[in-house]
């Protein structure tokens, strides 16, 4: 009887053994990918900081060009003898 519970001790152990190693091998695993994906995110984060300084840069032109537009009909329209806006 004792042999027995010897051998289900040293059985149960063995299992517990591998189940251990299986979990140390999927964290280890599942370390390195939250690596990669965190670098994924830094490289993504990168890329749409670039674009988005790039459309306000873009945007900022394009506001300047309107403005001017503007201060020129202003000043067209306040010339003397322009026409009114009233009618």
């Amino acid at each position: 009887m004792n042999l027995e519970i010897v051998s289900v001790v040293l059985t149960g152990a063995a299992v517990l053994l591998g189940v251990w190693r299986i979990h140390a091998s999927y964290e280890a695993r599942n370390d390195a990918a939250h690596g990669e994906l965190a670098k994924r995110i830094d490289a993504s984060r990168e890329e749409l900081d670039r674009r988005v300084d790039a459309s306000r840069a873009e945007l900022g032109s394009r506001m300047d060009t309107l403005n001017q537009r503007m201060d020129t009909l202003v000043q067209l329209l306040a010339r003397p003898g322009a026409p009114s806006a009233e009618r």
